[in-house]
């Protein structure tokens, strides 16, 4: 492939400075390049356009110690492109999928959030959501020891149609709606509601977060795709506590068993660190680092010289405990 004839940031490039940390944040996706010191001194020229050989050439007239540049500042340059952050070099969108907007989610979340944030000031919404999920939680485990939750492979066979429809059409919107309640609790609106073709076939709604990177605090950022699977695990032991103790007639009690079924399932799926999932962007978001899932899947020796190598092995680290107790649930679950 060749190279272009001039690098140049692309024009809805914003540079951010959070904790310390230079940032480049691509205004349209929310993509995030943090920035060396040394890659810093390169920025004048990005700004205005500057070929390969002049951007090396100033690197080794600044860090005349720094040997051979030249493979490096290609690596910095793929990063950029990459994020979508270097003109004519778009964000690869296969990863993210074909994005179709409906409707502005903002007016909506507002609404929500309004009274949301009058009622449970200061830290009382993060620990009251905590102490939901640890509720939730509890619910099926009880389920689960006393015998009443179904088997991996059974629910699996004998999916409900009514559990499916109530998972589709009731929990899914409300999860991708928390997410625009997040952003509007955290202080910054939300996006365009809409439908995303994943991989350009299999279709899902999305809300757009992107502004998330406005927001300084990690934990605001965090709640914000956190949102989605506490909306799933919520409406789990929701229906664990229907089970236990409302006695729902027995022909309802395939549509519940599949609808919780459902909900456990995309908990998992949508923590899953491994893919770019809500729960690969709560870990980026405490890691402070919004490529970190990406490097974190490359060996060591092709990490970018962006790239936070802490970071990395913390994610690797959070990717492994995660699969290890997930295949711990679900052989107990399957067995």
């Amino acid at each position: 492939m060749t190279e272009p004839e001039r690098y140049r940031l692309d024009g809805g490039t914003e540079v951010v400075r959070r904790r310390g940390s230079l940032l480049l944040v691509a205004r349209g996706s929310g993509r995030t390049v943090r920035v060396s010191p040394v890659a810093a001194d390169l920025l004048p020229l990005l700004q205005s356009g500057a070929p390969f050989d002049e951007l090396s050439g100033r690197l080794r007239a600044l860090h005349p110690s720094a040997g051979v540049v030249e493979p490096k500042l290609r690596a910095f340059l793929r990063t950029l492109g990459s994020a979508g952050l270097l003109h004519g070099q778009e964000e690869a969108r296969r990863a993210r999928g074909r994005r179709y907007p409906l409707f502005a989610a903002d007016a909506c979340a507002r609404v929500i959030a309004r009274p949301l944030r009058a009622l449970l000031p200061g830290r009382v919404a993060p620990a009251l959501a905590g102490a939901m999920a640890m509720a939730s939680l509890a619910l099926v485990a009880q389920l689960c020891v006393e015998g009443r939750l179904p088997g991996l492979r059974e629910l699996a066979e004998h999916l409900h149609w009514a559990g499916l429809s109530l998972f589709a059409f009731v929990v899914v919107p409300v999860h991708e709606l928390a997410h625009a309640v997040a952003c509007r609790l955290g202080g910054i609106p939300a996006g365009q509601f809409g439908i995303v073709l994943h991989g350009g076939i299999v279709p899902g709604p999305y809300v757009d977060t992107s502004r998330s990177y406005l927001l300084a605090d990690r934990w605001r950022r965090f709640a914000i795709p956190a949102a989605g699977p506490f909306v799933n695990l919520l409406a789990a032991g929701i229906v664990a506590a229907v089970l236990l103790y409302a006695a729902p007639p027995a022909d309802c009690v395939p549509a519940l068993d599949t609808l919780l079924f459902a909900c456990l399932l995309f908990v998992y799926f949508d923590t899953n660190p491994l893919t770019a999932s809500d729960g690969s962007h709560c870990i980026e978001a405490l890691l402070e680092d919004e490529l970190a899932r990406r490097h974190a899947l490359l060996p060591r020796s092709r990490l970018p010289t962006t790239a936070d190598a802490r970071a990395a092995l913390r994610y690797r680290a959070c990717a492994a405990a995660h699969l290890v107790l997930s295949l711990a649930l679900f052989y107990l679950w399957a067995s």
